[in-house]
């Protein structure tokens, strides 16, 4: 490609004065008198414009790209492919924007913190990945956002809930699959989760207040005996917990 851009900077160059050229071999009697022999200096100067006029076209479309790929890894967490703080705010506060309605959890993984002091960083990473693919699986195509906020913190946006117990569906679906063991370079891994859940705009309109109180009802699940799920917000006298396992 920089092949084609030199050698269209070159023939734009030229291009004025290969027409400049036709038109004095024109009027020596050297080269036919003809239209395009009349009209070659301002066919030239034309061929010029239009060749920068398309190399810049062709710069502005570059610098674009690059603008959008730094913005894209300004909001993405390089070890899950996920979307980091700012990519996740961005996008919460798009959906406040246009009035949508959403639930927002925060999933803070129990018994992860072993899992590096036991089998290692590595192990670490790949349970960490693990739980972005799970968490992926859950969601749909569209509406939804998956994020990672902290080292083993991640967020679930789910666009267009309305409804606590729609919320609280996705939440015990979420813990079942994240207690699954997971496979690791070191041994299996098993951890679980404690989940707060923040609905808006019942919670809070904007991305800061949801996740305050969704980290909150999080802490609760914490306290609470972890592993478990609890709506945040002051809409909720009493957190509500998932049926015990078996």
């Amino acid at each position: 490609r920089s092949l084609i851009q030199i050698a269209e900077k070159l023939l734009a160059q030229f291009a004025p004065l290969a027409g400049a050229l036709v038109t004095l071999a024109r009027a020596l009697g050297i080269a036919p008198d003809a239209l395009w022999t009349e009209h070659a200096f301002q066919m030239g100067v034309s061929l010029e414009v239009m060749l920068f006029s398309l190399a810049l076209a062709q710069r502005i479309e570059l610098l674009r790209q690059e603008k959008q790929q730094a913005q894209q890894r300004a909001e993405t967490d390089p070890l899950t492919g996920l979307f980091n703080r700012d990519g996740l705010s961005r996008r919460v506060e798009d959906l406040r924007d246009r009035q949508i309605p959403h639930a927002l959890m925060v999933v803070d993984l129990d018994r992860f913190k072993p899992v590096n002091d036991q089998l290692g960083h590595e192990a670490g990473d790949a349970v960490l990945i693990a739980v972005a693919e799970r968490m992926q699986a859950l969601v749909r195509a569209e509406g939804d956002i998956v994020a990672r906020i902290g080292g083993d913190e991640f967020v679930l946006v789910l666009g267009g809930v309305t409804q606590p117990t729609d919320a609280g569906a996705v939440a015990s679906k979420l813990r079942t699959s994240l207690a699954a063991a997971i496979p690791t370079p070191a041994g299996e891994a098993r951890i679980g989760a404690s989940i707060g859940i923040a609905l808006a705009p019942g919670d809070g309109h904007h991305f800061a207040r949801l996740l305050q109180f969704a980290d909150q009802a999080m802490y609760r699940s914490k306290q609470d005996g972890r592993n478990r799920w609890h709506y945040g917000g002051d809409r909720h006298g009493h957190p509500v917990e998932p049926p015990a396992a078996g």
